[in-house]
């Protein structure tokens, strides 16, 4: 799911990032101190948005598993088997 120009939010936190940058020094007089400062701060925000994206993504790999578990029956059940053949699953309402 790669997104490319403007669209991905990185693109638009950078280029916001940069105008206060340029504007900070332009028009306020901003140092090296405030500079790194605002570096510091877009560094951290870009990080926490990423570590979203990877959260929803393990979260949805985990909900795509978690569906795809169902139980299924022994497929030739033996005299050898604890479970009879008509037995519901364990956990199932009605087992005891």
């Amino acid at each position: 799911m790669k997104r490319s120009g403007f669209r991905s939010f990185d693109a638009w936190a950078g280029a916001l990032f940069v105008a206060i940058g340029i504007a900070g020094v332009f028009f306020f007089g901003w140092g090296e101190l405030r500079l790194a400062f605002l570096l510091l701060i877009y560094f951290l925000l870009i990080i926490g948005f990423r570590l979203d994206e990877i959260a929803r993504q393990l979260a949805a790999i985990d909900r795509r598993l978690a569906a795809q578990r169902t139980w299924r029956p022994p497929l030739a059940p033996d005299a050898s088997s604890p479970v009879p053949p008509d037995a519901p699953p364990p956990g199932a309402r009605g087992a005891q």
